[in-house]
């Protein structure tokens, strides 16, 4: 299972980009999991949190061991 975050605005956001994202992991008989990660007050928070998500990710990436 392959696991994606998504950030979105408001709940039309999230109906849009998960029924697309879970119809194109269907036609390609993907099986997937949304973790949706949520941001209010616009498009500048939503880009704000994006950043502080991909910093965490390259955080933790350079704890991993190679």
């Amino acid at each position: 299972m392959r696991k994606i975050a998504l950030f979105v605005e408001d709940d039309a956001h999230r109906q849009v980009i998960g029924t697309l994202t879970q119809r194109l992991a269907k036609e390609r008989q993907v099986d997937i999991s949304l973790d949706w990660r949520n941001a209010t007050r616009g498009h500048g928070k939503v880009i704000q949190e994006f950043k502080n998500y991909l910093r965490a990710v390259k955080n933790k990436a350079s704890l991993c061991p190679t």
